[in-house]
């Protein structure tokens, strides 16, 4: 028999999706200021190099999803690869 969520765990699965949009629409709203204004790269410049990134980003999400299914671990599948992104991620978040 196939459990449902309760609202509450829609709503926490939410916020956690609600807080990445966040950080990563600041992060790509920041960036974009910063190379046309400071950096004098021309608008269409910089679109093209956010779409190439975000190409790279589909192609790298279906490469470590093949890598997570291939993961045998006592903790799970994603659960190592989360622990060891989370703080490399927080410090180049930091960074930018």
């Amino acid at each position: 028999m196939k459990q449902r969520l309760t609202n509450t765990v829609k709503f926490i699965y939410g916020t956690g999706d609600v807080a990445s949009n966040l950080v990563w629409t600041t992060v790509g709203s920041f960036l974009t200021m910063y190379y046309t204004d400071v950096a004098l790269i021309s608008a269409a410049t910089v679109g093209t190099l956010m779409l190439v990134s975000r190409i790279l980003d589909g192609i790298t999400d279906l490469t470590m999803g093949w890598i997570i299914d291939r993961t045998r671990s006592r903790f799970g599948k994603a659960r190592p690869w989360l622990i060891a992104s989370a703080p490399v991620l927080c410090l180049l978040l930091v960074m930018v």
